[in-house]
Formats: C-alpha cells, sequence, structure tokens
C-alpha cells in the first residue's frame, strides 16, 4: 500500500487489531510522540455528509482526516480511509494517499481484495485511520545501515532493489505494459 507500513512503524508497534464496534461511523486516531504511550482516539463521523462533501467520497474523508487532526503529528501521518462502496457492499476497498509537507499527494494507493474496507466500516465501525508517531527503528535511522545490509544481502542499494522488485506497479517493458492488472494479466493467461 505504497509505504503505508513505513509510517505504521513510526507508531512503534508491529500491528493493531480491531476488536469490537464504534457505536457509530469513526476515525481512528493513533499518534506516538517520544514517549511509551500511544495516543489513541476513536472520533464519531457524518460520513453522508462528508463523503457529498470536497473532493468527494474517500478523498473527502482522507481531507477531514488530515484537517482534524493532521496538526497533531510531528512527522506526517497516514490516512487509510473507506468510501460509500465500504458501506454499501462486501468488497469496499481501503484506500490512501501519502503525505508529504503535511499535505495528501495525488497518487492513490490501495487495500482492495476481500473487501477489507466493508469489514472496517460494517464490522469495526471504522471509516478511516490517521496514524504516525516519531518513534525510529534505530537499525534503519541512518540510510546507510539499510544500504550496507541490501548491498551484503543483494549486492544492490535499497533503492535499487525497491525499484527492481516493485516495477510491476510501474512500466515494464517486459510487458510492455504496467500497473498490478497490465503486468499480472499476461501472467495468469500463460504469457
Amino acid at each position: 500500500m505504497g509505504g503505508a507500513g513505513l509510517v505504521f512503524d513510526n507508531l512503534g508497534i508491529n500491528m493493531v487489531s480491531l476488536v469490537g464496534r464504534a457505536p457509530s461511523p469513526a476515525v481512528l486516531y493513533l499518534n506516538r510522540t517520544h514517549g511509551e504511550e500511544i495516543d489513541l482516539k476513536l472520533v464519531p463521523v457524518d460520513l453522508p455528509r462528508i463523503w457529498d462533501g470536497g473532493r468527494g467520497g474517500i478523498y473527502a474523508l482522507m481531507d477531514h482526516a488530515v484537517e482534524q487532526f493532521g496538526g497533531a503529528y510531528k512527522t506526517d501521518p497516514r490516512v487509510l480511509a473507506v468510501g460509500p462502496a465500504a458501506q454499501a457492499t462486501d468488497f469496499g476497498a481501503i484506500g490512501s494517499v501519502p503525505m508529504s509537507r503535511g499535505k495528501l499527494s495525488h497518487v492513490d494507493t490501495w487495500a482492495g481484495r476481500g473487501g477489507l474496507g466493508s469489514k472496517m466500516l460494517q464490522q469495526h465501525g471504522i471509516a478511516a485511520i490517521i496514524y504516525g508517531g516519531t518513534v525510529a527503528d534505530e537499525d534503519f535511522r541512518d540510510r546507510t545501515v539499510a544500504d550496507q545490509w541490501f548491498q551484503d544481502r543483494y549486492q544492490r542499494k535499497l533503492s535499487v532493489k525497491d525499484l527492481e522488485s516493485t516495477v510491476k506497479y510501474r512500466y515494464d517493458p517486459k510487458f510492455d505494459t504496467g500497473g498490478t492488472f497490465g503486468v499480472n494479466s499476461p501472467l495468469s493467461a500463460g504469457g
């Protein structure tokens, strides 16, 4: 999901498990600022009003979460959000947009398989999650440590190995197409 896990790592935890259900649709706020405690809030939202406003749907909900909570983070947070399909179907996705300097970018990333967005909203009442923090993994705080590990393991720098491993998400000259669908379709058809 385009770096969403890297921002999650700033919380200093390995996972979050949603248990139970919010009494009404809500935004889950998670923020860790230098200490051991994670600040957590569950804030109700008027989904129809938000989805119908601004940029609409999922983007309006992400904008809302950033407007309401973005200023509380010392580093750029990440927002996971659902759109109207998550409320009305069993195949709603979770969308996210990376942030830079406090602003949402124009790059979409999605977790669309299996109806995760529908489950998050219908079973748990969570319409969006905004999260981030200031915990940095000591081993990877210095980019040269990561580059050295990748150099030893793959004989390439981290950035080169990353580009090589994720080529299917961009243009792949081997298939003369790009994106997950573009690359997976010829592969599944025996190409």
